[in-house]
């Protein structure tokens, strides 16, 4: 029922005989960003929305058009995994943290590498820019919290008091505190200025995954694998709250931009909203059937996102707990973030897709496919090679099998990652979601099996 299809319905090839059954309109996906190699680790938008940055664990960042999904830079350097992307205040800077022990300054603009800052010795899982953009905070592997200068890469400080791995860092809104979240089951607040230690907040009896500070400062919020939440006063480190009722590990918490509301994501495969005021219990959204591992408020405030290892994305009435959408992808999903004006979200999963969503209809905007899809194989005709989504596999010992079932086969279509191939030349292109796992040929209608779930038949005339 698409525009595009009846504008277009007289130039369907010929050469396409039998259709397959789609569904009558486009799904709620906008689009689907395609280039990496390896999972996708992190996400993060430019403080005007315009450019979306990804992180993989294929060694490289990519910086995306965020209205058009369009592949800008692909910024290569780093010898580990990047796990951790953030943009600078003004938007000029982008900085990135890596397996390989190091930060890496990039100009946002060109893509060029500024300064690669050395000094961690273990993994850096953390990177946190100060409001003012000044000062740059990483979290490591190596129980370490370091300060640098944003601007010339210098290091200020090397902030040491956790016993285990560092997995989170946030400088306050007025960025005179810095915290921190670390296996060691503490929280740390420090001085942004002097590196000083000012206070260790106990009482998670695990591991603390994330921190937050609310939008005016005055609260700090932790969440851990102990499946509580806690509420902390953020000057004096009192602890204020424990808000329980998650019956799995609490995955994320995140504010509300009025810092009204709390919301908390969990392994119980519940979202919990929370009144960061008095702590108490508002909603509770059920529809997940896997573990809820990230949520995110609209910068408006309206709309809460949900990601699941169910492999979907929900967006809900932060005001009422409505289910509002239901949005797709084949792999788990693990991470959510919406544009800073609120018209965008994009989700990332291991499926190794990032996917770009209108916030308001939910349609999908662009995909971007992050490695190939499972290996399948058929013979080829003359039975000298076999037919894989990666393109054909020539080897002589084949030869013999030549006389099984060949004549079924037609020489020359196969099928290679995205694209069904005739005389080796791509002929027709498939969407992520139509993507094969598995292949059967009878004549000249090929089948597919996907990871959706779909089974396609297209019959050709070549």
């Amino acid at each position: 029922m698409s525009i595009v299809r009846k504008q277009f319905n007289n130039f369907i090839p010929r050469w396409i005989r039998k259709l397959p059954k789609v569904e009558n309109n486009w799904n709620a996906a906008l689009q689907t960003l395609e280039g990496h190699s390896g999972s996708v680790r992190a996400i993060a938008f430019s403080p005007d929305g315009k450019l979306l940055a990804s992180a993989s664990g294929d060694r490289a960042i990519r910086l995306w058009d965020a209205r058009s999904g369009a592949a800008l830079q692909t910024l290569e350097g780093h010898s580990g995994s990047v796990s951790a992307v953030a943009f600078s205040p003004d938007g000029r800077l982008l900085v990135s943290a890596s397996g390989d022990r190091t930060i890496k300054l990039w100009d946002a603009g060109s893509g060029a590498a500024l300064q690669t800052l050395k000094g961690h010795s273990g993994s850096v899982r953390a990177v946190a820019f100060s409001p003012d953009g000044k000062l740059l905070a990483s979290a490591s592997d190596d129980t370490t919290i370091r300060l640098w200068d944003a601007g010339s890469g210098a290091a200020l400080q090397t902030l040491e008091a956790h016993s285990y791995s560092v997995s989170a860092v946030a400088f306050s809104p007025d960025g005179k505190l810095l915290v921190s979240a670390s296996g060691d089951r503490t929280i740390r607040l420090w001085d942004a200025g002097s590196g000083a230690a000012l206070q260790t907040l106990d009482g998670h009896s695990h591991s603390v995954s994330a921190v937050a500070f609310s939008p005016d400062g005055k609260l700090l919020v932790s969440a851990s694998w102990d499946r509580t939440i806690r509420l902390w006063d953020a000057r004096s480190g009192a602890a204020l709250q424990t808000l329980e009722g998650h019956s799995g590990s609490v995955s994320a918490v995140a504010f509300s931009p009025d810092g009204k509301l709390l919301a908390s994501a969990s392994g119980d495969r519940t979202i919990k909203l929370w009144d960061a005021g008095s702590g108490a219990a508002l909603q509770t959204l059920e529809g997940h059937s896997g573990s809820v591992s990230a949520v995110a408020f609209s910068p408006v405030g309206k709309l809460l996102a949900s990601a699941s290892y169910d492999t979907t994305i929900r967006l809900w009435d932060a005001g009422s707990g409505a289910a509002l959408q239901t949005l797709g992808h084949s792999g788990s999903v693990y991470t959510v973030a919406f544009s800073p004006d609120g018209k965008l979200l994009v989700s990332a999963s291991y499926d190794r897709t990032i996917r770009l969503w209108d916030a308001g209809s939910g349609a999908a905007l662009q995909t971007l496919e992050v490695g190939a899809v499972a290996l399948t194989l058929s013979f080829s005709d003359d039975g000298t090679f076999l037919r894989t989504n990666r393109g054909p596999l020539h080897s002589t010992f084949l030869s013999e099998a030549a006389a099984v079932s060949r004549s079924n086969f037609p020489p020359s279509i196969y099928v290679k990652e995205q694209w069904v191939s005739y005389n080796n030349k791509d002929v027709l292109w498939l969407p992520s979601d139509y993507r094969p796992t598995d292949v059967a040929v009878c004549g000249s209608i090929v089948g597919f099996g996907c990871s959706s779930g779909r089974v396609l038949f297209i019959e050709f005339v070549f």
